[in-house]
């Protein structure tokens, strides 16, 4: 191959290049230029005639203006179509370019209605899909509407990808809580001790935790340790596994027992610390009892 031949396919091979990327940068000047929609759902509420309603806002951000043809809600049961509530835009409507924005009322009694007519869902789940065009625009929330509200409530089943996610962490990671409460039988009056218990319910190795002795304000809002010598390292839990601790019984009450995990972090869940007024009180219904018997 001579080089004026070489040089030749080179050549060839450039144009082609570029012709290519021009073809894209026209593209995305094009997509650019044009409409940017986003369409969102909002939460159901009562308006001033006691009706309920939810409504569908449409959003252009792009530098153009653009035609709306239709709104809908759409469920697998059916559809419905926007209603006449604070004087909403007659279709077809056109909104304006940066940040030009329509909504649009829809009656929930109407959605009720097409939830109610298949007797085996009764719920269904709507979300609004706006025309323009040949183009159509799906927004990414929904709305979960039950048949027999509001005697009945929707029930929204947790996505696939959220269910995967808490199968993955019980697994995977150490999930602690306290799971048994001052059983009688570790209560002991001398020593003024008794006994809790400690489940690893996850897949992982428990470590790093502590039981700690914390002081909470009257409406639930403050937590805070109360001292360091109530702070017990907790051994190792293997998963599935549960171990006993020994905690010393109190004088005075406003007192429980927190786990403090490993990031630091005080767990959502405590448990009422056993006052020595409260174990007496126990033990003596308890002997009460057996005599009884």
């Amino acid at each position: 191959m001579s080089l004026m031949e070489q040089l030749s396919g080179w050549s060839s091979l450039i144009a082609a290049v570029v012709a290519l990327a021009s073809l894209a940068l026209s593209i995305l000047a094009f997509r650019r230029s044009g409409p940017k929609i986003r369409v969102s759902l909002t939460s159901a509420f009562n308006l001033a005639n006691g009706r309920a309603a939810l409504f569908v806002r449409v959003m252009n951000n792009g530098p153009a203006a653009i035609q709306i043809q239709t709104v809908r809600l759409v469920s697998r049961l059916g559809h419905a179509v926007p209603t006449s509530i604070h004087g909403a835009p007659k279709l077809p409507c056109e909104i304006p370019a940066y940040g030009g924005s329509q909504q649009w009322g829809f009656d929930r009694q109407e959605l009720r209605t097409i939830a109610a007519s298949h007797a085996i869902a009764q719920q269904t789940e709507f979300r609004a899909v706006v025309t323009s065009g040949l183009r159509s625009y799906t927004s990414k929330d929904t709305e979960l509407v039950h048949g027999g509200e509001p005697h009945q409530s929707p029930v929204r089943k947790p996505s696939l990808r959220h269910r995967l996610s808490l199968l993955l962490r019980g697994l995977i990671f150490p999930q602690l809580q306290i799971v048994n409460v001052l059983p009688l039988d570790s209560i002991d009056l001398n020593s003024r001790t008794c006994v809790l218990w400690i489940r690893n319910f996850g897949g992982g190795l428990g470590r790093g935790a502590s039981l700690e002795l914390i002081h909470s304000s009257e409406d639930g809002s403050v937590r805070e340790r109360v001292a360091h010598q109530h702070s017990i390292r907790l051994p190792n839990i293997r998963r599935h596994k549960a171990i006993s601790v020994t905690v010393p019984i109190q004088v005075h009450e406003g007192f429980s027992w927190a786990l403090r995990l490993p990031d630091g972090r005080l767990s959502g869940v405590s448990i009422g610390a056993l006052t020595l007024r409260e174990a007496q009180n126990a033990l003596s219904e308890a002997g009460s009892d057996l005599e009884t018997s």
